[in-house]
This record gives structure tokens, C-alpha cells and sequence, in this order.
């Protein structure tokens, strides 16, 4: 799972990064096609920003998984221990 969301962390960020040169080449020109063509970078903008959260949840619920099984081990390391003494 984890090499699953750093490869989607990888696609998404380099996919920010073309939206923002592409906003930015708007930004130089003045005319009316460089407003739609901003309307439409935002929204992507705006899918990429999803899709970060949605990996920020994804990181979240590894994190989660991994401190439950550091906790079971512990568990079992401490029953362990009790039933040697």
C-alpha cells in the first residue's frame, strides 16, 4: 500500500506542478482565451488538491495500521514476558 501512495504522491505532485506552469504562462498573456484557459487549470488545480487529500487520508490510515500492530506486539511481548516470571 505504501509504494502505492508514494507513486500517486509522485504523479500528483508533478501534475501541481504542470497546472502551475500552465497558469503561470497565463498569467503573462492578457487576452480572453488565457482567462478560460486559467478557469480550467484551477479546476484541475482543484482535482489534484483532492487527490493530495485523499492520500494525506490514505498515509493516515497506514500510520494508524502500523501503530495497531506495534501495540499488538507489545501485547504480546508483555504476556510473554508475564508468563516467564
Amino acid at each position: 500500500m505504501s509504494d502505492h501512495v508514494s507513486l500517486n504522491l509522485t504523479e500528483t505532485m508533478a501534475d501541481i506542478r504542470r497546472h502551475r506552469e500552465t497558469w503561470l504562462a497565463c498569467e503573462a498573456m492578457s487576452d480572453s482565451a488565457s482567462a478560460e484557459k486559467k478557469r480550467h487549470v484551477a479546476s484541475q488545480f482543484q482535482r489534484s488538491l483532492g487527490r493530495m487529500q485523499e492520500i494525506g487520508d490514505q498515509k493516515l490510515a497506514l500510520v494508524a495500521e502500523i501503530m495497531e500492530n506495534i501495540e499488538t506486539r507489545i501485547r504480546q511481548l508483555d504476556q510473554s514476558y508475564d508468563n516467564l516470571s
